[in-house]
């Protein structure tokens, strides 16, 4: 089968078609070659038909490669007489990313410095996180990849695995000649410009080569710290422990001559003797110890208590007479302070006397106007008296005259009661008529649900569930007799059909490929392997995984199909009684607590009552054991809609579990008192998956939260429908979780990044961080760091073809955290913004770019949700 490598081209783009330039043609049974010259007429391009903007012109950058496996003559001649037109046509669903190890670009430079890796710049600046090798000296080097810091390029070997099978920090080194002769090296013409291919590592491991060691001056100190020389200190290297690191060295190389002429200890122990000879001490390492260290406080201290005379001795004197300046200063001050305390106590006595004066005024005229006052009280008493029965006399006539009123109004009300009396007896019979039809109405009701118990009775008594009534009757005499019940349904789980090949740290790409391959086989959003690898790896390192975007954009059909391509579900719906290892929980309006999500223990009824969510069931079908592993294969349930409810609320019992959820013996405490089934077992293969949309129907994402389940954002894109694919999968059946486990959580995280990416990835929580512009930091957790390193892991080592596994790390792990509002909020997205585009994030780049445009539409909010 042939297939052809090409470029894009933006000759005839019209937004849906456009044209392709193809540079190489691998055809069956032959070495790959340059296409020959007017090879497919007028320029040599071929015609795209459909989908090009979406599927070609955003998915590829300028000059990448990538492979079309198929194209046809078209049905017109019009190619023949406009040379605008081409002859041969292909479809953008017949467009596939190149392998990483396949058509490495070849660059003429100089090799980086192997101290720090740096160089000022690069040829071809669109080889910036991409595998190529490096020609000098009739030699051709690699792999490596670079990355551009902001004033230069840092070059380093590739820590991902390759055909060639290199150790951590090494690269290959072939002669020109060789890989010549061997059919390896690929040259084309593109725009004038010459370029220059390694066709295939996998081919390129038979030739023959050297294996060079090149690693940095920092990594080299890291690795031997970190394989028990000297002391591990992340921050620095300390004089004293640059000494202990070299004795050590030096211990090692005596007790093993073999090693004496070991290129990296020889390196090391340069490095050692450079720096333990150098003058002064750096900044970075009076940093990194005396301030950063506990050991570097405490010399500090210890130095400046013993050697004080002599640190100030320059200084003594100056400090002598500036303290006599000061004390001549302080006691004038206090001589002026004392004259105006003084003075202050002259006016407080002059004072004190008008006051005391004033007091003996003010009692004398107390004593005249009590005097007075008796006098005048008495006779006020006099002329109160008078007037006081002046008014009694008034109200007595008033009552006199109120009590003739009274007897008139009684007369008048006892003429009306003789009168209404009538009236009132005609409305007594009334209400009591109408008293009397309620009555009957209710009769009449009561009649006729006696009637439908009947009915309903019968019914039962005639049915086939009659087991079921008389169950209900059983559980009533247990509740009276005292007796205790359990709900104890019969569990049937699902065990799928097992793969037959076993899942292999070589083969993890292939098992990708494989789900990928299957996803495009049916009707739904599509998938690289980019994306489909960042799903199991995301999904197996973490026990909530969230898929978040707008309706319509494939989150829930994407669950359920991978659960059906893992072997999850039964394709036999026959027997309906089975219990997949995959469950779709479609989440309520208004769950506020575990008994929503599994269920509860009824009291009253004496019997634990499962959800309807169906969870209680599946865990239980997951605790059975069975010889044929079912211990051993992955749970996975679905949370639908997850945020309708407060997640932190229904989801508690399981939040808990977050840090502990690869450990035996988590269990949850179902409230069943006495019972063998008071506890749930949460098992190690259990996986959940929420999809969340965002609206004002919905609850947020709480930080507790987030700090623990990372966010995938899906965008509307382009629907296929199913290729014609005959794929079949190398493994044929269901992995095992101890396998999948494995492959995709790896123990050890040492040298995770790569130099490039660390720093990247420091850089950026540095930005969030800060506080500047009078904006509160965006803290971001050991655990979420520790989260990046692990997933990084993983993914480098898959060989993505697309995208950079640090893009896919920051988009899921970090900007979700992001929530905040004003001016300076926003100025530090916009910093963030612009690093993301250095670095050719283009994931997360785009997905912070519409969080910044929404928050401007917004009153300046900024919120990833």
């Amino acid at each position: 089968m042939s297939r052809l490598i090409a470029v894009k081209s933006h000759s005839h783009f019209q937004g849906n078609t456009g044209v392709v330039i193809p540079l190489i043609i691998e055809e069956d049974g032959r070495a790959p070659r340059e296409v020959y010259p007017e090879e497919f007429e007028h320029g040599n391009k071929i015609f795209i038909a459909d989908e090009y903007q979406a599927k070609i012109d955003d998915s590829y950058r300028e000059d990448e490669l990538f492979v079309i496996t198929a194209w046809s003559e078209t049905d017109k001649d019009d190619w023949k007489t406009n040379t605008s037109k081409q002859r041969y046509i292909s479809f953008s669903n017949l467009i596939r990313p190149l392998e990483k190890s396949a058509y490495l670009p070849i660059v003429d430079m100089e090799m980086p410095d192997i101290s720090t890796g740096s160089v000022e710049s690069i040829p071809n600046s669109g080889l910036s996180n991409t595998h190529f090798m490096i020609r000098n000296g009739g030699f051709i080097s690699g792999p490596f990849t670079a990355q551009h810091n902001g004033s230069a390029w840092s070059v380093s070997p590739v820590l991902v695995n390759t055909p060639l099978s290199l150790q951590t920090h090494n690269i290959a080194q072939f002669t020109e000649e060789d890989l010549s002769s061997s059919g390896l090296l690929i040259t084309t013409n593109l725009n004038g410009i010459t370029h220059c291919y390694l066709s295939s590592l996998e081919r390129a491991k038979h030739v023959e080569h050297d294996v060079q060691d090149y690693i940095s001056d920092s990594g080299l100190i890291t690795y031997y710290t970190k394989n028990g020389f000297g002391k591990n200190d992340k921050n620095s290297l300390s004089r004293t422990e640059a000494g202990k690191l070299k004795a050590a060295v030096e211990a090692y190389k005596k007790t093993n001559k073999a090693v004496e002429n070991n290129d990296r200890l020889n390196r090391l122990k340069e490095i050692l003797d450079s720096y333990l000879n150098s003058e002064g001490v750096g900044l970075e390492i009076i940093d990194g110890y005396l301030n950063n260290t506990q050991n570097g406080r405490d010399f500090l201290e210890s130095f400046v208590r013993q050697n004080r005379d002599i640190l100030l001795k320059d200084k003594a004197e100056e400090l002598r007479k500036r303290l006599e300046e000061q004390k001549e200063r302080n006691d004038l001050e206090l001589s002026k302070l004392s004259s105006e305390i003084e003075q202050r106590k002259q006016e407080l006595k002059q004072e004190e006397n008008k006051v005391l004066n004033q007091r003996k005024i003010s009692e004398q005229e107390i004593e005249e106007i009590k005097k007075k006052t008796a006098a005048q009280i008495k006779e006020d008493s006099l002329k109160g008296q008078e007037d006081l029965k002046e008014e009694i006399r008034q109200l007595e006539k008033l009552k006199e005259d109120l009590q003739g009123e009274v007897e008139a109004i009684n007369l008048d009300f006892s003429q009306l009661t003789e009168k209404l009396k009538l009236p009132k007896e005609i409305q007594h019979i009334q209400f009591t008529l109408e008293d009397r039809k309620r009555q009957i109405s209710e009769l009449e009701r009561t009649n006729y649900d006696l009637e439908k118990l009947v009915e309903r009775q019968m019914a039962k008594l005639s049915s086939p569930d009659l087991s079921i009534v008389m169950l209900e009757h059983k559980t009533i005499s247990q509740i009276l007799s005292g007796q205790k019940t359990t709900y104890n349904p019969k569990i049937k789980p699902y065990f799928p059909k097992r793969s037959a090949k076993e899942l292999e740290d070589n083969t993890r790409g292939d098992y990708i490929e494989g789900l990928k391959k299957q996803l495009e086989g049916e009707d739904g959003r599509q998938f690289n392997y980019d994306e489909v690898g960042n799903l199991v790896v995301t999904m197996m390192q973490s026990f909530l995984t969230v898929l978040a975007g707008p309706p319509g954009t494939g989150k829930t059909s994407t669950v359920t199909r991978l659960a059906k391509h893992m072997g999850l579900i039964n394709p036999d719906s026959s027997d309906a009684d089975q219990i997949n290892r995959f469950l779709n929980i479609p989440v309520g309006k208004g769950w506020v607590s575990n008994r929503d999500l599994i269920g509860f223990w009824n009291g009253l009824k004496n019997i634990y009552q499962p959800s309807r969510s169906g969870l209680y069931e599946f865990m239980r079908a997951a605790e059975i054991e069975s010889s044929e592993f079912s211990n051993d294969l992955l749970n996975l349930v679905l949370l639908d809609e997850a945020n309708l409810s407060s997640i932190e609320h229904y989801w508690s019992d399981f939040l808990t579990l977050s840090d502990t959820f690869n450990n035996d013996g988590n269990k949850i405490n179902l409230g069943i008192q006495g019972s063998e089934h008071q506890y749930l077992t949460i098992p190690k293969s259990l996986r959940f998956i929420a999809t969340i949309n965002s609206d004002e129907t919905t609850e947020r994402l709480s930080p507790r939260l987030l700090d623990r389940a990372p966010v995938i954002s899906l965008t509307h894109c382009q629907f296929s429908l199913p290729t014609v694919n005959d794929f079949e999968s190398l493994f044929g059946g269901a992995l095992p979780y101890s396998s999948l486990h494995k492959a995709f959580n790896p123990n050890d995280i040492t040298f995770a990044l790569s130099d490039a990416e660390d720093n990247n990835l420091k850089s950026i929580i540095t930005t969030l961080s800060s506080g500047h512009n009078r904006t509160a930091p965006i803290h971001i957790s050991p655990r979420k760091i520790q989260s990046i390193h692990k997933y990084c892991k993983t993914a480098n080592e898959l060989l993505f073809q697309r995208y950079q596994t640090m893009d896919f790390a920051i988009a899921q792990h970090i900007l979700p955290v992001i929530n905040g509002y004003g001016k300076g909020y926003r100025d530090k997205l916009v910093q963030l913004h612009q690093k993301l585009g250095d670095y050719n994030y283009e994931i997360s780049r785009n997905l912070l770019g519409n969080i910044i445009e929404q928050g401007d539409e917004l009153t300046e909010s900024y919120s990833f949700f």
